[in-house]
């Protein structure tokens, strides 16, 4: 990575601390090959058995429109329940979703499905 940079924020507004100022600009100094890219919170799938290409685990696909079924606030958003949107990305073996929100304004986050119903067109 030849270059780091930041604009002095968390993902929600609040100024960085000098721990984690300090944690990007060691990070910036480290070489590709030291860098870890895995995905922690991505559980790794030893038996693929009974996989089946093109299905996931989740009760909803890509670009299925979606609506909220309760209040959520995350990402820096606060949405109300009602908010609707469309499934951008299915994450988690389908235990969530990145939805892009439209109404009542726009935002892109991380639901649980649970906290999600499919959308009446």
């Amino acid at each position: 990575m030849n270059k780091v940079t930041h604009d002095g924020v968390t993902r929600l507004g609040e100024p960085l601390t000098e721990t984690q100022r300090a944690a990007i600009e060691a990070a910036g100094r480290l070489p590709d090959s030291a860098i870890d890219v895995t995905d922690p919170d991505a559980p790794e799938v030893v038996d693929w058995s009974g996989a089946v290409r093109g299905r996931t685990a989740s009760r909803f696909a890509l670009h299925d429109p979606v609506v909220l079924r309760s209040r959520l606030r995350a990402e820096g958003k606060d949405l109300p329940a009602g908010a609707e949107g469309a499934v951008v990305l299915l994450v988690g073996e389908g235990r969530a979703c990145v939805v892009e929100f439209f109404v009542p304004s726009h935002a892109v986050v991380t639901v649980p499905v649970e906290q999600l119903a499919p959308l009446d067109t």
